[in-house]
């Protein structure tokens, strides 16, 4: 069994939080990840979780998010509307379904190759 994080709500003045490889699988990543009011990067690559919190998007700091090599992941939540924000995916083979365009169209890059990808956006306004 990997990691799994209980709370992040005592870590707000976090500016960098590397969880590369720690076997994160599906509802590892608490929900208020959200409260990281200063998180600028957050590198997640290598993990085992089909789907991020729906409250990464409140991360207006973040500058940088590492998805690479998360195999299961299978959809993007909407992502923060900073303008500097960086996400690569690569490696995510199992992701289909990417945010809503208007949301990805803010980022300034986003990498990703090998994918199945079969759908961009509408997807987290259904739900």
């Amino acid at each position: 069994m990997g990691l799994v994080l209980t709370t992040l709500d005592y870590l707000y003045c976090l500016s960098k939080l590397d969880l590369r490889d720690c076997s994160l699988c599906e509802g590892a990543i608490p929900d208020d990840i959200g409260c990281l009011s200063s998180l600028e990067d957050l590198t997640l690559r290598g993990n085992d979780f089909v789907n991020l919190p729906k409250s990464i998007r409140w991360l207006n700091n973040l500058k940088f998010l590492n998805l690479e090599s998360c195999k299961r992941l299978r959809q993007l939540p909407d992502l923060p509307s900073n303008e500097e924000l960086t996400v690569t995916a690569d490696d995510c083979t199992s992701l289909k379904v990417l945010p809503h365009p208007p949301n990805i169209r803010r980022l300034r890059w986003f990498f990703f190759r090998s994918s199945q990808l079969l759908q961009i956006g509408w997807q987290s306004s259904q739900q």
